[in-house]
């Protein structure tokens, strides 16, 4: 008996040519209703920008502390990292964001 070939086989009826793509075409179709059958999600987020925050933030600003028990041109060690942390105290408090606290 020869090999039936779907193309050119004259005895085929009616859609049994299709046959092969009833699946594919099931599958396609059920996976278009799920996309339509869910509904889109809309996540809402509403951020007020109209004031600002009129409390400065606390900051701990610690005297740097030095590795060592020597002298420099600006004094102690000890003395040096006071200063450098009141110099950041100062500028942070005055930039009106930060507060530095004790």
């Amino acid at each position: 008996m020869p090999a039936k070939c779907s193309a050119v086989d004259p005895f085929m009826t009616g859609t049994e040519h299709l046959m092969p793509r009833r699946p594919v075409l099931r599958l396609l179709v059920l996976a278009l209703a799920l996309v339509l059958a869910v509904p889109a999600a809309r996540a809402q987020l509403f951020v007020d920008v109209s004031r600002g925050n009129v409390e400065p933030l606390p900051i701990a600003v610690p005297p740097f502390v030095a590795l060592g028990n020597g002298e420099t041109a600006a004094g102690p060690l000890t003395a040096v990292g006071e200063n450098i942390a009141a110099v950041a105290a100062a500028d942070l408090d005055r930039s009106g964001l930060f507060r530095p606290i004790d």
